[in-house]
């Protein structure tokens, strides 16, 4: 699951820049890059919060196994991923200025 939430939190943070390029289109931005998380079965922390919330609902499992290993796993890797790769991108477009 950790390495699964990497691509959802950078395609979640890519929201943000490409609906600063693209007016009136939100919709289908959300929809295009929401279907490619589930296309690629990866973990979005708040898809995994509510599968994980459900489950425990349901007494499949406990609080603390929906935190740590569904919610917390998730939730760490889409700051790295949409966190720390987007920095990285953000360094290199203005990397020459600096």
């Amino acid at each position: 699951m950790l390495l699964q939430s990497i691509p959802a939190g950078f395609l979640v943070a890519s929201v943000a820049w490409i609906r600063a390029g693209a007016a009136h289109s939100e919709f289908w931005i959300t929809l295009v890059l929401t279907y490619a998380i589930a296309l690629g079965d990866s973990t979005h922390v708040v898809a995994g919060a509510a599968k994980a919330f459900l489950l425990v609902f349901d007494g499949q499992i406990s609080v603390a196994q929906a935190l740590g290993a569904i919610i917390l796993p998730a939730l760490i890797d889409n700051i790295f991923g949409g966190t720390g790769l987007f920095a990285l991108l953000a360094h290199a477009q203005v990397r020459q200025e600096l």
